[in-house]
Order: C-alpha cells, then sequence, then structure tokens
C-alpha cells in the first residue's frame, strides 16, 4: 500500500472520469511507494469496486491508453496467470490539481512588519461605551455594571435523584421504602 501514491492521485485532476478514477485509486493502494508491483487479478478488483470484471479490463485499457497506466509483466498462479501494472508517476504529477492552491500573498496583519494595520472596526458613529471603549452599538437594555456574572468558580449544589433525595433507613439498615414493599407482599 503506498500513501504517497493515493494521496498523489487524489489531488490530482486526470480527466478520465469516475471509475478509472476509482480503479486507479485502488490499484496504488495496492502499489509500492514508487508505482509498481500491482499484480491483483481484474476479478478482484471488480469485487472490491463492485462492477464487472468487462468494465475492468476496458477501464485499464483507457488508463494505459491514457499513459497512466503500463503493463509491466505476468505473474503465474493455478488458473493462469495475472497482468503486473505500474502507475506512471510522472505522468500523474504532470496533471493539474484538483483543488486550488492557497493564495501565495497574504493579507497585511498585524503581525507583519512594516505592514498597514486596519482599524479594529469600521464602525465610526457608534459612541465608546464605559465598559469597553472601542466604538459599539450601546444595549437597548441599560447595563448596570460591565460584567454582570459573578467572576470564579460557583459550587452549585449536587443533583438530587428522583424523589427527593435521601431514603430514610430503619435502625437494622433497612430503607422505609423497602419495608413499605415486604409488608405488602405479607
Amino acid at each position: 500500500m503506498s500513501n504517497h501514491v493515493i494521496s498523489l492521485l487524489r489531488r490530482k485532476k486526470l480527466g478520465v472520469g469516475f471509475t478509472a478514477k476509482s480503479l486507479i485509486l485502488l490499484m496504488a493502494d495496492m502499489a509500492s511507494d514508487d508505482g509498481s508491483g500491482i499484480w491483483a487479478s481484474k476479478a478482484r478488483m471488480a469485487r472490491e469496486l463492485e462492477t464487472t470484471d468487462r468494465t475492468v479490463q476496458r477501464t485499464i485499457d483507457a488508463l494505459i491508453e491514457a499513459g497512466f497506466l503500463v503493463e509491466v509483466g505476468r505473474k503465474k498462479h493455478r488458473n493462469g496467470f495475472t497482468f503486473e501494472y505500474a502507475i506512471r508517476i510522472k505522468m500523474v504529477e504532470k496533471c493539474d490539481d484538483s483543488t486550488p492552491q492557497p493564495p501565495i500573498e497574504r493579507h497585511p496583519s498585524i503581525q507583519d512588519v512594516d505592514a498597514e494595520t486596519q482599524d479594529m472596526t469600521p464602525d465610526t458613529v457608534s459612541p465608546p461605551t464605559e465598559c469597553h471603549p472601542t466604538p459599539d452599538t450601546p444595549s437597548p437594555h441599560g447595563v448596570t455594571q460591565c460584567h454582570p456574572n459573578p467572576i470564579g468558580t460557583q459550587i452549585e449544589p449536587p443533583p438530587q435523584p428522583p424523589g427527593g433525595g435521601r431514603k430514610r433507613e430503619s435502625r437494622f439498615g433497612v430503607s422505609d421504602e423497602v419495608k413499605r414493599l415486604l409488608e405488602e407482599r405479607l
């Protein structure tokens, strides 16, 4: 299995269609890091891709014709032989990327030396408030203090189980509820 080849194939637009891209990704999963050593049978590839043997045969022929795949030999087995294939990495690398590259130029930011920084907010109409000296629209509810939420860790009482929490126990360690159930049965 070659993660390098699979990753490369995923990043490139091969222009061969869904079936061929799926097949070459499956073949890359069976390949060495240089793209060689693919010798799974067409029947096995068809089973894994949930398609027919003939579709796999036609697709392999199309990939060979497009120059992405090359037949490098045959491997004998009890039912005859299996072709050995290799993915032509150089051809794949020449293809366009399937996702656009990130921009090379960055927007100026505070961290850039010699860059002009922008204002924090472009709003120049709203007056600064007492709590927050940056321009902001005042609250319609009228804030009485800057941070109305209590500061620090608030210790809350533990959650109570249904029925109010504690169960009373008799002097023998049996709860009143168990005692009541026993009395009902007798």
